[in-house]
Order: C-alpha cells, then structure tokens, then sequence
C-alpha cells in the first residue's frame, strides 16, 4: 500500500535529522581540537593517569562524558521527542535519561576495556600497527557479539520466559529445522518504551 503522509514526514525528517547527526559527530571533535581543550584534558588526564593506560583512560572517560553532554540536546530531540511526536514511543522521560546514562557508562567501560589493545600494539609495531589494530578489531567485534546479548542488552530491557508457550514451540520447531538444537526463546517487554 501507499506510504501514509505521516510515515513520509517520519522518514523525510529521519534524512535530515541524520544529516545534523552525522555533522555534529564531526563538529564535536573538532571544536575540542580548535579550542584547545584536547591538550588540556590531556594535561589533566597525565595528572591523574599513573602509567600510559590509565592516563588514555582517564582522557577517554572525560571525552565521552563531555561529548555526551553536548550530544544530549540532539540525542534527546531525536530519541525522545521526536518519537513522542509520531506517536512511537510512550517512554518516560526518566526511564529515557536512565538508559542514556547505562548507554554511556557501557561506552565507557567498553572503551577502557579495549583501547589498550590499540595503543599496545602502536607502542610494540609502530609501523604495522594498523594491520594488526584491524585483526584486533575484528576479534573484539566476535567477542561483543557473545557479550552484548548476555551481558549489555538486559541493563535496558527486560528479558523473561516466552508466555505464549504455542508460540515458543513454533519458533523452536522452525530453529530446529535450521538445524539450530537446544536453543531457549526470551520475551522482551518493550511495551514500558514503545
């Protein structure tokens, strides 16, 4: 069928507000090398780092708190009111800035956790870094995919047993015949945010 007029304004203002995202992202990082804040924040993280990792760190913790801060603003519109307008989302306020929160403490644990595979392997292959930061890369990418299901989704949603059991045996039978055994379906109740 024809898309409604509402589901075109939806879309047509999900180009733009990308189109702002994409160049704030861009904007964010420069202002922070233009203003000279960069080098301060590296002073300061040298103040507080007692060897090269925890300094990048400490560094990386205040970057990604300040960066977030400015990102609030547009995060919110696009995430909170802009669905709120459409009609998509009945989070609260509350349960939205809690999330946001858990969305940038993941950050950075995350980061703290793997940059310094990075900045160990520039340090010990200065010129072959690169090659190996990408095979590193990927290793980390396989890995979140066991992580992120187990441990970083239910910090935002709920998981528990399917409660429409005919259902669950359906979605297992049709698993079993993809040749996948063994395997347990979750319900996830997103009806608190959308």
């Amino acid at each position: 069928p024809e898309a409604s007029e509402q589901a075109m304004s939806y879309y047509r203002s999900g180009n733009i507000l990308w189109t702002v995202q994409q160049a704030w992202s861009l904007i964010v990082p420069l202002l922070f090398l233009y203003k000279g804040f960069t080098g301060k924040l590296a002073s300061f993280s040298e103040k507080w780092g007692k060897n090269w990792y925890f300094t990048i760190v400490v560094y990386l913790i205040f970057f990604i708190f300040l960066s977030t801060l400015l990102n609030l603003p547009l995060d919110f519109y696009a995430d909170y009111v802009r669905e709120h307008a459409y009609h998509l989302s009945n989070q609260s306020i509350g349960r939205w800035l809690y999330k946001y929160a858990i969305s940038m403490g993941v950050s950075i644990v995350g980061v703290a956790a793997f940059v310094w595979i990075f900045y160990w392997l520039l340090k010990k292959s200065p010129r072959r870094w690169w090659f190996y930061g990408s095979l590193a890369s990927t290793v980390v990418l396989f890995i979140m995919m066991f992580v992120q299901p187990i441990w970083i989704d239910p910090l935002f949603y709920g998981f528990g047993p399917m409660k429409n059991k005919e259902l669950e045996k359906e979605i297992l039978a049709l698993a079993s015949r993809a040749g996948i055994e063994g395997g347990r379906v979750f319900e996830v109740d997103m009806s608190t945010d959308t």
